[in-house]
This record gives structure tokens, sequence and C-alpha cells, in this order.
């Protein structure tokens, strides 16, 4: 199938797929001498369900590279779990902060705007954020 069907059936718009051929991580079953057009094969759907499945889980273009490379050496797997493991620590991580965020954000508004004017501060509030940690 030539680009334009795989980018329909995929979802995906055609500068992504040639993105993707240019980084490596999905190339054409063959290139039409003539025309100079892609050719994938069926297989190139899966892939690219692979690649979107990765995506969602918030790997990194060379991390799926990675687990492209793998699987094609029947070890795919054996690549996901310590990537997935790390990324749900970043995601932990990330929630923490967002919640210290949240609570910073909280104790500054529960202060309230405060009377009078600061000195060189367009906005007290804010002030007090990066000083104090809304305390």
């Amino acid at each position: 199938m030539r680009i334009g069907e795989l980018a329909k059936r995929s979802g995906l718009s055609i500068d992504a797929l040639r993105y993707y051929d240019k980084i490596g991580l999905l190339r054409p079953a063959r290139r039409n001498p003539v025309s100079r057009f892609r050719e994938y094969g069926e297989g190139a759907h899966d892939l690219l369900n692979l690649v979107r499945a990765a995506k969602l889980a918030g790997l990194s273009l060379p991390q799926i590279r990675t687990i492209l490379a793998a699987a094609r050496n029947g070890s795919a797997c054996k690549t996901v779990l310590p990537l997935l493991d790390r990324k749900v620590e970043e995601v932990d991580q990330a929630i923490r902060a967002l919640r210290e965020l949240r609570a910073r954000l909280r104790r500054a508004l529960k202060r309230g705007f405060p009377r009078g004017k600061a000195a060189g501060c367009s906005c007290p509030i804010l002030l007090r954020l990066y000083k104090g940690g809304g305390a």
C-alpha cells in the first residue's frame, strides 16, 4: 500500500509517516524506482499501532526505536518492562511536584490579596510564592 492509504488506515498524517521514515522507525517495504512512491507491507499498520501505544505510554521516539529493534530480535517485552517501570517513576515524581505546586498555590490564595502596595512588585501574591513557598 502507498503512504496515503497507510496514513488513512492508521489515522496518522502523511507528514508523520515521512518523519518516521526519516528517523528510521518505519521503513517502506520498497520504493517504486520510477515514481519513487513509498510502498508499505501489511506489517506497517501493526508497527504503527505499536508506535502509537508506546507514545500513549509516554515513551520517547528513541525509546520506541529501541523497542522496535528489540522486537525484531524477539525480545520486545524484556525491553518494554524496564522502560515502563521508569515511566511510572517519572509519573509519580510529576504527581508529587504537581501536588506541591497545588499546595503552594492554595496557601498563597488563602492569605488573600495584601493590603497596601508592595515595593517594586506588581503582584505581591506571586512574590510570596517565589520567596516563601506561598506560606
